[in-house]
């Protein structure tokens, strides 16, 4: 889990983790090596403060650009239904609850209509805080859905494709 490591010690010193697409890797072939299957899902995430107030983080659409992947990743566990975001803390909403990363029971939310095609809804509380996660679909990520590969696709561990 080197990366997870990188982030800890970007926090010590007040950095950014922006490594949610590395940690997602790692932690999805950890549970892949421990049977359980795992999803590395680009999502958008809104979060809601108590006034009413919202931020809006990632896309379901993210791009490459000068070697960084702009937008947001999580592990979507399908199996128990739970959601798992690494990096949560690189939003300043997040890190003042001080609760660490997110790790919840996903409730699933209805879709919009503008919203079809696989994508999915989670909501999470955390804290004060309401979380809104839009799951791109599987193909997005480079699921078995997607029909060609991009020049930067990354390849799951070999223990990971089990699950599928």
């Amino acid at each position: 889990m080197p990366a997870l490591f990188l982030d800890a010690i970007a926090a010590e010193h007040g950095l950014p983790a922006e490594r949610c697409l590395d940690n997602c890797l790692s932690l999805a072939c950890a549970y892949a090596q421990l049977g359980m299957p795992a999803q590395v899902r680009a999502a958008e995430l809104v979060i809601t403060v108590p006034d009413g107030r919202r931020a809006t983080h990632g896309t379901l659409a993210p791009r490459w650009e000068d070697g960084m992947i702009h937008g947001h990743a999580v592990v979507w566990l399908p199996g128990p239904g739970r959601l798992v975001d690494v990096t949560a803390g690189q939003f300043p909403l997040i890190a003042a609850e001080d609760l660490g990363p997110v790790i919840a029971a996903g409730i699933m939310l209805p879709r919009p209509a503008s919203q079809a095609g696989g994508t999915d809804r989670v909501g999470v509380i955390w804290g004060d805080l309401q979380l809104a996660y839009t799951l791109a679909p599987m193909a997005v990520t480079g699921g078995p859905a997607r029909r060609r590969r991009p020049a930067r696709r990354w390849r799951p561990c070999p223990a990971s494709r089990a699950g599928r």
